[in-house]
């Protein structure tokens, strides 16, 4: 399953300005959204920045994705 997810702007807006400007964005959102989930989880995914406040991540199993919609919030998408 596909996911999208938006940074939310509000909480980390000043975060998200540091990083970008340290050069820092990518290891950032690894650090809050991706590195804590991944030891979570069962299977395998991979993730995307496609914009500054978005994040497309591929999950290999279904109830991977769910959990983590469950636990940060995003939404299915259609490829």
């Amino acid at each position: 399953m596909r996911i999208k997810f938006e940074i939310p702007q509000n909480g980390y807006k000043a975060q998200i300005a540091d990083a970008s400007a340290a050069g820092r964005f990518e290891e950032w959102v690894y650090d809050k959204f991706i590195k804590s989930f991944r030891q979570a989880v069962n299977g395998n995914f991979a993730y995307e920045i496609t914009k500054p406040s978005h994040i497309m991540i591929d999950f290999a199993h279904d109830a991977d994705a769910d959990a983590f919609i469950a636990v940060f919030g995003g939404r299915e998408i259609d490829e």
